[in-house]
């Protein structure tokens, strides 16, 4: 089975995405050619270097040809294609359930039989709190489902796809499946609902810092650059392929309160904002909130070694800068 040592063709599907775009320009550094298979319906072209090894397919994995084409020489598949984000997948559920199953079954059918690391999502492990970390083993079709607000959406299609993966494995067909915990970093949108960047442009404007319910819930908060490093070694380690599980959580094991992460905001930009509190059931209806989930990475540590993973202060001072800039130039196009 051919590992991602050597620089060779490799698809990303999601390619323009927040985690896509920079595992992307990860694999060009490394000297990769790499296709990216991407719709764009919330993704920016402009987060994707300017590669002559870069080649950019506008499509949705939704549609076998679009897929076929994209996977058409592929030596190596990273599969992220999917609808990601608080906002969007409570607005639109059945359309998120669908691109996750049907995406992933064109991914595996149309790259058959170069090897696939599918990306999940720690929703599958539902609402489940406790002082133990998230085991592999722990996650559920019954704990997605609750995690939907027991309907077909984000955590069950993501359920439903590792299924199909765990599947093809089972024959044979080299396919890993991770996990990601909150990833997190610079180019992360606001639109979607995540929490750094809407914080973080919150201060920045001056706005009260909205934190919901009593702020106490907890998130490991997972930065992006070491993130993407993590999957690309355990991508290119035997041991992971040949562990007898191919499931990974890849992320930190801090968890840092909501309430603690909007104080370090606060600390960072030096804003006058302070915090204002905002029932989580008045924006997401029918769905409850996570109160802390913490990833078991036994297994991943065993296949590569221990993960050095920054703190969330030097990832919030990574992402103010760049929310700077954003902000003027938006500021002198409107002037």
């Amino acid at each position: 089975m051919l590992l991602l040592t050597e620089p060779g063709p490799v698809l990303v599907t999601g390619g323009a995405g927040f985690i896509g775009s920079h595992l992307t320009r990860s694999l060009l550094d490394a000297g990769f050619d790499v296709s990216v298979l991407d719709d764009f319906s919330a993704a920016s072209p402009g987060l994707l270097p300017s590669d002559c090894r870069l080649r950019v397919l506008r499509g949705s994995v939704l549609d076998p040809d679009a897929t076929a084409m994209a996977c058409r020489g592929a030596m190596f598949v990273f599969h992220l294609a999917g609808i990601v984000g608080m906002n969007r997948v409570t607005a639109i559920p059945e359309l998120t359930y669908r691109t996750s199953l049907a995406g992933t079954a064109n991914v595996l059918r149309c790259s058959h039989p170069v090897p696939v690391v599918l990306f999940s999502s720690s929703a599958v492990y539902g609402l489940t709190t406790g002082s133990f970390g998230s085991a592999e083993g722990d996650a559920s079709r019954e704990k997605a489902c609750a995690y939907d607000g027991r309907r077909r959406g984000y955590a069950s299609g993501k359920w439903q796809s590792e299924r199909l993966g765990t599947r093809a494995w089972r024959t044979g067909r080299p396919v890993l499946t991770i996990r990601p915990f909150n990833v997190v970093g610079p180019g992360q949108g606001t639109d979607g609902g995540m929490v750094i960047p809407r914080l973080v442009n919150e201060a920045l404007s001056g706005e009260p810092l909205t934190v919901f319910g009593d702020g106490r819930q907890s998130r490991c908060f997972s930065e992006i650059s070491t993130f993407v490093s993590s999957v690309l070694r355990l991508s290119g380690s035997a041991p992971a392929w040949h562990s007898g599980w191919n499931c990974f959580n890849v992320g930190t094991q801090v968890a840092t309160s909501i309430l603690d992460l909007a104080r370090v905001v606060i600390e960072e930009t030096g804003s006058s904002s302070r915090m204002v509190s905002c029932p989580y059931e008045s924006v997401f209806p029918d769905k409850a909130d996570v109160r802390r989930r913490v990833p078991d990475v036994r297994r991943i540590t065993h296949a590569i070694g221990p993960i050095a993973w920054p703190d969330v202060r030097a990832i919030v001072r990574q992402c103010i800068l760049p929310t700077e800039l954003a902000r003027i130039t938006t500021r002198e196009v409107r002037w």
